[in-house]
């Protein structure tokens, strides 16, 4: 696989693909907006993050160079019962009022087939997921590619937005939302509203809880808005916030460094263009694949309350795979 790096992306609700071509790719150790670029921060809160560096242009043709080696790879995931294991443990320990609420991730590692045309796959994300950020990059060895539906900070003329997601049903049964989806969530809005009171915003707004659709999962979600003098800080503080950790956060983010047994990478850090410093788009980096030429892997994970059930919270992250998988 080459080391080139590359950079690809459709905003949502747009149609336009966008790079930077030849990007200068640099580490990074906070976020920095002064100039025009892409973010790209891992899961993990005090390690460095890399910022892509160019002028943004359009794509006129979408072309991805990538050539298959060594296709229909054997495949490899971890056991439902060990995911399973996992989160009845985690849930003895919210039980025991450790916490609240944790999300737990797994993975699953598949071969991608001979014919596997990565340019074909990102235009079949854009139709499946019109109203997410999908994006596809080169990284060292590796190729990140993604359709996440939540935004992390946006800023929008003088105002930043947030939203507070949790809370997953499959949108084709038409599966109304139960009390441990609503107390999922509820926790996340609450944490989000806590950080950013603390940080002194100003004109705060939180709208009702409205449901989010995005490919075949509907989610519950508010949007928030807020102003502030010192948007980087909050950036900083906010990350990771409970829909991808849990709360309390330092609780629950230790238990995943502990317990949850997987390297999460990129998965559930977050994302997005800069096009300048009073326009910017970061978004967590869910639904995403880390592909490792002839390797895909799928990362996935759900919010683990006290009445949690884990065949269920198993199902959950096999159907925000499927979201990725459909499109192979």
């Amino acid at each position: 696989m080459t080391n080139i790096p590359f950079l690809f992306w459709k905003d949502p609700r747009e149609k336009n693909i966008f790079t930077i071509l030849n990007p200068e790719v640099s580490k990074i150790k906070e976020p920095d907006i002064s100039e025009e670029g892409f973010l790209l921060f891992p899961f993990q809160r005090n390690e460095a993050g890399f910022k892509f560096k160019g002028s943004i242009t359009q794509v006129a043709k979408l072309d991805i160079q990538f050539q298959m080696i060594h296709p229909n790879q054997t495949a490899h995931s971890n056991p439902p019962d060990s995911y399973k294991t996992l989160v009845n443990q985690a849930i003895d320990k919210i039980e025991k009022g450790f916490m609240q609420k944790v999300v737990l991730a797994r993975s699953s590692t598949q071969g991608l087939d001979a014919s596997f045309d990565i340019s074909h796959y990102f235009e079949d994300l854009c139709i499946l997921h019109p109203n997410a950020l999908v994006y596809c990059l080169s990284l060292d060895q590796d190729i990140w590619i993604g359709a996440t539906p939540e935004i992390y900070i946006q800023k929008q003329n003088e105002t930043y937005i947030t939203h507070a997601l949790a809370g997953t049903v499959e949108q084709s049964f038409k599966i109304p939302f139960g009390a441990k989806e609503i107390e999922e969530h509820d926790l996340v809005k609450n944490y989000i509203v806590d950080v950013l009171t603390k940080n002194k915003v100003s004109h705060l707004k939180v709208s009702n809880s409205t449901e989010l659709i995005t490919g075949k999962l509907k989610h519950l979600i508010n949007e928030i808005r807020f102003c502030s003098p010192d948007i980087l800080k909050i950036i900083k503080e906010l990350h990771p916030t409970p829909a991808v950790c849990g709360t309390p956060f330092q609780e629950s983010y230790d238990y995943i460094i502990r317990h949850e047994n997987l390297n999460r990478e990129f998965y559930s850090g977050f994302l997005g263009p800069i096009y300048n410093p009073q326009n910017f788009s970061f978004w967590v980096n869910l639904r995403c694949a880390k592909i490792c030429n002839p390797l895909i892997t799928f990362f996935a994970g759900a919010g683990i309350v006290r009445n949690s059930k884990a065949n269920d919270e198993w199902q959950e992250t096999e159907h925000k795979m499927n979201a990725l998988r459909e499109c192979l």
